[in-house]
């Protein structure tokens, strides 16, 4: 059986940083897994996403996993200490990436879903980075299901967008704090054209890839990706789509 590297979301958000991985480690064979019967996580406790959190962990291990990526900012959050003591293979989060967007300067503003933003691992994130400028954090949960459903293109959505970023309008950084929130980032740039939109995908990508080396499980194999979820085999077929259709999807680099 082919070693894999397993990454794992709530639901369709991860492909992004499944796109990222693959934009970085083209050769490498991946097992996608979106837990779309439990979404959104945004809304669930922390020992829920745990729960289901190791569930999908274990079942990536029987596929092989070598390293597995938490494609979720909010499991990254809720979860990752309790994996990462759990198992003996490399597990590897996101996070909001503050720290270039510190660097860069001017009003940040960063969009969360609720788990992530109540979590005491952004507020320690953002202390630790010592901020100079007003950091903004806006609660944009509600957005995750209209990726799910992929309605991002409707007058609803955008009227939403709009209404949450509405008194930001001065905002100079937006970051991207939840790997659904990358498939909108044009209807983000149409509100607010002067902002810098900064997601954490490529840094996340560039990091597995320094940790297969470190580790000497990096390897040259097929590139095929594996598509699951716990809703069944349309909804796995659905991230599959959204995947072909997003390949070149825009990332932030520094």
């Amino acid at each position: 059986m082919k070693r894999t590297i397993g990454v794992f979301d709530s639901g369709f958000g991860g492909v992004s940083a499944l796109i990222a991985l693959k934009r970085v480690l083209k050769n490498e064979h991946y097992i996608y897994f979106a837990d779309n019967l439990n979404a959104p996580y945004g809304l669930k406790s922390n020992r829920e996403i745990i729960n289901f959190s190791l569930d999908i962990c274990n079942f990536l291990i029987e596929k092989n996993a070598k390293v597995i990526v938490i494609a979720c900012n909010t499991a990254t959050s809720a979860a990752i200490e309790t994996l990462r003591n759990q198992y003996s293979i490399p597990i590897i989060g996101m996070e909001p990436a503050l720290k270039p967007a510190l660097s860069l300067g001017g009003k940040t503003v960063i969009l969360g879903t609720n788990a992530t933003l109540r979590n005491k691992k952004l507020r320690n994130l953002i202390k630790s980075l010592n901020p100079k400028e007003d950091i903004a954090l806006i609660d944009a949960s509600k957005l995750v299901s209209y990726v799910e459903n992929f309605q991002t293109e409707t007058k609803e959505f955008k009227n939403m967008l709009r209404k949450m970023l509405s008194y930001q309008l001065d905002a100079k950084i937006i970051v991207l704090g939840c790997t659904h929130f990358l498939f909108f980032r044009d209807q983000i740039s149409e509100i607010l054209p002067n902002a810098i939109i900064i997601d954490g995908h490529l840094g996340t990508a560039n990091r597995v890839k320094d940790i297969l080396e470190e580790n000497k499980l990096k390897e040259n194999l097929d590139g095929e990706i594996e598509f699951y979820s716990s809703a069944g085999t349309e909804s796995a077929e659905k991230a599959k789509q959204l995947y072909e259709a997003n390949r070149n999807l825009e990332f932030f680099n520094l």
